[in-house]
């Protein structure tokens, strides 16, 4: 099942990304000159292509541009479309927008980590306009990122920085709206201005290089950023935790509903949450509430059956095991609780 899973995560990321590969592969009899290591992948989509007998999206997608300037488009669309919050933009994405175009007024919101990339890709664009069809196929990267760009936007940016590229191949060019307000001193004191944060994300949004961000708090931090070297999710949510509570007691105006927590793999992490950021230390306790999960979350019995047959095949890390124990259905299961889970953890690290 993993490998298969493997398999079609795979085939969907290239039909979604670049349908223009699809239908290479499905004019082509061979490997569609992907060599012996990878040429299955063109054998496979065409045996579930004809298998499944309907047109996977990319072929319609290529269908709807293939006549591209002859019709007003293949989908009744209303005079004005609105898109909003884009975050990154993909070839196919980009095609959508640029054939819709073509019969609707269309308005497309985007944000990006860094105004001065945007401007930079702009530059770089040199005013060229590619058709639907062109922009299918991402843009080359560049061998080098430029080396006066902030090290932090060029460490974590990348997406970021693809996202301007694609814009900057759109037909119109886009108008680059500066988030911040018309008095830059409005409602802003002179300690947040100044702050290590405040100064972290001017450099982001500028792409400039900035004198790097001092962290030794005792000397000259002031505490808007930290970071904190932890192993394992366990240890992590338990130093969040401290933080978090500290962060409270120094700042009387500050509430836990002020307080929003980002996690990349919230499915990860979500069964510790509440075990661990929800403890009770000292005599207080920080309400959790866990969002945003995925609507197609697995049900706990499925969720604990499938991580224990991934651990019988693992190494029993610690972390792993731990994680496993404090899934609800084997937590249940087991009978254990929240001051169970924190026990466990402590014998652990003594052990």
């Amino acid at each position: 099942w993993a490998t298969a899973r493997h398999v079609a995560d795979l085939l969907e990321r290239t039909s979604s990304q670049r349908p223009d590969l699809v239908d290479a592969w499905l004019r082509d009899t061979g490997d569609a000159g992907l060599g012996p290591a990878r040429g299955w992948q063109a054998v496979t989509w065409r045996a579930l292509r004809d298998r499944v007998g309907v047109a996977s999206p990319a072929e319609r997608l290529l269908a709807a541009i293939a006549t591209e300037g002859d019709h007003p488009g293949p989908v009744a669309l209303p005079d004005r479309v609105n898109v909003f919050g884009l975050s990154a933009l993909s070839g196919p994405a980009a095609a959508v927008l640029v054939e819709a175009s073509r019969s609707s007024d269309l308005l497309v919101l985007a944000t990006t980590a860094s105004d001065a990339a945007v401007r930079d890709a702009l530059a770089a664009g040199g005013g060229r306009s590619p058709s639907a069809r062109e922009l299918l196929v991402a843009p080359n990267r560049p061998a080098d990122l430029r080396p006066d760009l902030h090290p932090l936007l060029a460490a974590w940016g990348r997406p970021a920085l693809e996202a301007a590229s694609m814009l900057a191949r759109l037909p119109v060019v886009p108008t680059v709206v500066d988030d911040q307000p018309a008095d830059p001193a409005a409602g802003v004191t002179d300690a947040v201005r100044r702050s290590q944060l405040a100064r972290l994300q001017d450099g982001v949004r500028s792409a400039a290089v900035i004198v790097p961000v001092v962290l030794d708090r005792e000397r000259d931090g002031d505490g808007s950023v930290q970071v904190h070297a932890c192993h394992g999710l366990v240890r992590q949510l338990e130093v969040l935790r401290d933080a978090l509570l500290h962060t409270l007691e120094e700042d009387p105006t500050l509430r836990p509903r002020d307080i929003a927590v980002l996690c990349a793999d919230l499915e990860a992490v979500a069964p510790l949450v509440v075990p661990i950021l929800g403890a009770e230390i000292g005599g207080r306790r920080l309400p959790v509430l866990v969002t945003d999960r995925a609507a197609s979350t697995v049900p706990p019995v499925q969720a604990a059956l499938d991580a224990a047959l991934a651990l019988a095949t693992s190494r029993l890390e610690r972390d792993e095991v731990l994680t496993f124990l404090a899934l609800p259905a084997v937590a249940a299961a087991l009978g254990l609780d929240a001051e169970d889970l924190l026990l466990l953890d402590r014998v652990a690290d003594d052990r």
